[in-house]
């Protein structure tokens, strides 16, 4: 369930990025025959033939000219390598931000859900067994995999779901068994014992699968995931400005050129 949802979330961030990153716009240059420009909104190659060129013995005032046009050149320049550096910053760093999601969610799925999980597995074995011995062998390794203590419903919660109770049962279990041990196999009391264990252990695994859900959407995980995910959508923000920025450089350049060809 956990693996579902951040490979989802994961999934719709990719797909932002890629939209944000290779959405190829084609152009028309007024005044250029037609010549159509298809650039990536990243690789952006300024189209600086507007800047008329200087020739020997043209007068002071077009040389004047000439230096400002210079001077834009360098300023539109220099503005579209800052939204670049800006923008491949921002890229790197959600990219980060969700490597960290996914580890962060590994971790906390191993921690958490991964012992349950395999608590369930041990009780399914266990009830299979026709050996007193064996059984309850896999209830120490139970005992060992759910939290001592702890209610993992943090609104309303039961004695169903509480880790405590849970071990409660346990003991009661490990205690039956032992005195199922010195019971002959082929009496009516070990065949009994051994079916009111069963219903224990069935009961168990229902407690401990009610439990799971509510260990997903513990107090602390909420939150924690409300953090990332108002982080990432600041961070989509920030980019989707310095894509703005970009394409506000290439409209003003384009103009440019266009206006030069008129």
């Amino acid at each position: 369930m956990l693996a579902l949802q951040t490979s989802g979330f994961i999934y719709i961030a990719a797909l932002s990025i890629s939209h944000s990153i290779f959405n190829n716009r084609g152009r028309v240059d007024n005044g250029a025959g037609g010549r159509v420009r298809d650039e990536s909104s990243i690789n952006i190659k300024v189209d600086y033939s507007y800047v008329g060129r200087i020739e020997k013995g043209r007068e002071g005032g077009k040389d004047k000219s000439n230096g400002k046009g210079r001077d834009k050149e360098r300023e539109i320049e220099a503005g579209v390598g800052y939204s670049m550096k800006h923008y491949k910053l921002v890229l790197g760093g959600i990219l980060a931000l969700l490597m960290f999601g996914v580890v962060m969610a590994y971790i906390g799925y191993a921690s958490s859900v991964y012992p349950l999980e395999k608590a369930r597995g041990y009780i399914a074995v266990a009830v299979t067994s026709n050996s007193p011995t064996t059984m309850l062998e896999y209830v120490l390794e139970i005992e060992q995999l759910v939290p001592e203590n702890g209610n993992p419903v943090w609104v309303f919660p039961t004695p169903k779901t509480d880790f405590g109770m849970m071990h409660k049962s346990l003991d009661e279990i490990k205690e039956r068994l032992r005195v199922i041990t010195t019971l002959p196999r082929d009496s009516e009391a070990f065949n009994t014992g051994m079916s009111d264990v069963r219903g224990q252990l069935a009961q168990l695994e229902d407690n401990i699968r009610e439990a799971v859900p509510y260990v997903y959407v513990s107090f602390q995980n909420v939150v924690l995931s409300a953090i990332w995910i108002t982080v990432i959508l600041a961070i989509f923000t920030l980019m989707k400005r310095g894509k703005a920025r970009i394409e506000r450089f290439e409209d003003v350049e384009s103009e440019r050129v266009g206006n030069n060809n008129n």
